[in-house]
């Protein structure tokens, strides 16, 4: 029994694998899976920069106080939209890449449910002829 749900947990972590690397035109993440961990990497979103907190001289000009609280507004910006876009990668890679594992996970109950019939059939065969030889 342990053999058996060692085995039937390999073959899901080989099928995750490969639904991740088959549904890459769908999937714009890098996702991986290992020892039952699973990570994801962002593909399409560009992390902003992060500034360099530069003390405030007292003494400095208006102007330039102005122009660093203009790159500071910039870079919430930047970080905004790319807090959003991680959101909507991440968001489409789940679901491209739970419908796949539902069809996988479908597709290897059907093929076990096939092969469980296919088994019936040959013990009825059995015992029909055990009971014919009687």
């Amino acid at each position: 029994m342990r053999i058996a749900f060692l085995l039937s947990r390999s073959i899901f972590a080989f099928s995750f694998l490969l639904i991740l690397l088959s549904a890459s035109s769908a999937v714009a993440g890098t996702a991986s899976y290992k020892d039952e961990k699973g990570s994801w990497v962002s593909t399409a979103c560009k992390c902003p920069e992060t500034l360099a907190v530069v003390p405030h001289d007292p003494e400095a000009a208006a102007d330039e106080l102005n122009a660093r609280f203009l790159v500071y507004k910039k870079y919430v910006e930047d970080a905004q939209n790319y807090m959003n876009c991680i959101s909507s990668e991440a968001q489409k890679d789940a679901n491209a890449t739970a419908g796949a594992i539902v069809h996988a996970a479908e597709a290897e109950i059907n093929k076990a449910h096939a092969n469980a019939e296919k088994m019936v059939v040959e013990m009825e065969k059995i015992r029909k002829q055990l009971l014919a030889g009687k």
